[in-house]
């Protein structure tokens, strides 16, 4: 009696492997390795298909991160691109969304004189393969109407991108999917603060809401980590954090919102505007510190000030002229200004 039954799945599997294969531009030894069995059996991708790494956080614990390998990581950035860029997210979100970032993310709570701040805990471990099929199902079928193919391509995607039931952290599709598969959370706890003349934004695992009022009532915090907790996901209570009677100490996505020598009144907190500092300084001399880590460095503090800040200004001066062609010196020449800088 079982036979029949087998052998369907078996030709089920050939045709798909045959089918997703050639969407994926796969060999059909490589879409085995990496989709593995998608009919009625619990899949998880091949161990060979990711890398585990570890380090410890600044903050103490461990990070692990699965990375996977090249070959995979290309089908999942083309997914990425291809597929799931146009998938819609919530106007909250701010991580991994093209046009949006850190930056968008802080502005959206200048002039807050409370700020709420609230981090789930484990949020990527915490999201299942069938969190990610079901919200990638509801999305598709939103863009394209037909539900019965959207199920389909849903648990496609859901088993490419997932690992051992989870969201892998390290997979570039990751952040993505947490945004999607968060729409529902979002569109509650968008509601709830509408309602309580509230503003919110979520970036990957933190939530942010802030009040132009001097206060953020205990009820209705405790009301927001319930609307989390209610979507499946648990608060890091010591990463919660409340500040009020003026914020002025608050820092949203790693940047203070009450700077002041930035155009937007976004500035970073002096420990690292100084920490950068010594880092450029280091990296004169120090050739190990690769370039292009200082001009990223260089680049994100651009993208918050708008500018170098003065106290960069001199290090990275030198910098440029020890480390870097004159091409790059001179595309980074606009970005001096003798302009006051902003620290928390």
């Amino acid at each position: 009696m079982d036979a029949p039954n087998n052998n369907s799945k078996i030709e089920e599997l050939q045709r798909f492997i045959q089918l997703e294969a050639k969407r994926l531009g796969l060999s059909p030894l490589e879409a085995v390795e990496i989709l593995g069995d998608l009919c009625g059996y619990d899949v998880t991708i091949a161990e060979i298909s990711y890398k585990r790494v570890q380090f410890f956080k600044e903050s103490g614990g461990i990070r692990v991160l699965h990375i996977p390998n090249d070959k995979l990581m290309a089908v999942q950035r083309n997914i990425l691109v291809n597929e799931l860029y146009k998938l819609p997210v919530s106007d909250m979100a701010h991580c991994a969304v093209p046009g949006r970032s850190p930056v968008t993310n802080a502005t959206e709570h200048i002039g807050a004189n409370a700020v709420f701040k609230l981090d789930f805990k484990d949020a990527f471990p915490s999201t299942t393969t069938a969190m990610v099929e079901s919200a990638l199902s509801k999305a598709i079928t939103e863009v394209t109407g037909d539900q019965h193919a959207a199920e389909a391509r849903a648990k496609i995607l859901a088993h490419i991108t997932t690992y051992k039931n989870q969201l892998p952290q390290g997979a570039p599709t990751s952040p993505y999917l947490l945004n999607i598969v968060c729409r529902d959370l979002a569109s509650e706890l968008d509601a709830f603060l509408m309602w309580h003349d509230l503003t919110g934004t979520i970036y990957a695992d933190d939530i942010t809401v802030s009040a132009k009022a001097w206060a953020i009532s205990e009820d209705v915090r405790l009301q927001i980590q319930g609307i989390a907790e209610r979507h499946g996901y648990r608060i890091n209570e010591a990463k919660t954090s409340y500040h009020h009677s003026g914020a002025c100490d608050a820092v949203v996505t790693g940047i203070s919102i009450k700077g002041e020598g930035s155009p937007l009144n976004l500035g970073l907190p002096r420990k690292v505007l100084n920490g950068y500092r010594g880092y450029i300084q280091r990296a004169i001399l120090d050739t190990q510190i690769e370039a292009a880590n200082v001009l990223g460095v260089i680049g994100w503090v651009t993208e918050v000030y708008g500018a170098i800040p003065e106290r960069l200004q001199k290090p990275f001066q030198k910098f440029l002229k020890a480390r870097c062609p004159t091409e790059t010196q001179a595309r980074f020449t606009k970005y001096f200004t003798n302009r006051a800088e902003s620290v928390a």
